[in-house]
C-alpha cells in the first residue's frame, strides 16, 4: 500500500518543521509531502532539510502549496500502490482502502480544502501565531 507522510507548515519554526520531516524518513514513509503557502519559508524549509538528508532522501520529499498537495494526493490515491521497502512505518497509518467516485473525490477535496481554508484564516487572525511564523 502507497503510505505517503504529510506535514503541514503553519505554526511552527523552521528547525521544528525540518525535524518533524526527517522523523518521516526515520519512521519509514517512502513519500513526504510538505505543505507550505508562503514560497520565500518554502523555499528556506528545502534548503534546510537538503543540508540534513542524502540525496536519495530528498528526493522522497516534494514542497508544496496546499492546492499543489491536495491535487498531488489525488494523483497518487489514482496510482496502484507499490511495496517498496516491503516494511509498515513507524508512524500511525490510516488504512482506507474504499474506493471513492470521481464525485466522492470531488467532495471530499472540497471539504478538504473548505478545512484548510477556514484554519488558515483562524491562523491569520491569531497574533501568537504569526509571530512563530516569522521564526
Amino acid at each position: 500500500d502507497l503510505v505517503v507522510a504529510c506535514e503541514i507548515s503553519a505554526t511552527t519554526s523552521a528547525p521544528h518543521e525540518v525535524e518533524n520531516v526527517l522523523k518521516c524518513l526515520k519512521a519509514g514513509f517512502s513519500q513526504i509531502i510538505h505543505v507550505c503557502d508562503a514560497k520565500a519559508r518554502q523555499r528556506r524549509l528545502a534548503s534546510l532539510v537538503q543540508e540534513r538528508c542524502t540525496g536519495n532522501e530528498f528526493a522522497q520529499i516534494e514542497f508544496l502549496t496546499t492546492r499543489n498537495a491536495i491535487t498531488r494526493l489525488g494523483e497518487l490515491a489514482a496510482v496502484p500502490a507499490s511495496t517498496e521497502s516491503g516494511r509498515e512505518p513507524a508512524k500511525s497509518v490510516i488504512n482506507d482502502s474504499t474506493t471513492l467516485s470521481a464525485d466522492e473525490r470531488e467532495a471530499a477535496k472540497a471539504a478538504a480544502w473548505a478545512k484548510i481554508s477556514a484554519n488558515m484564516a483562524r491562523d491569520r487572525e491569531n497574533p501568537s501565531i504569526n509571530k512563530q511564523r516569522s521564526q
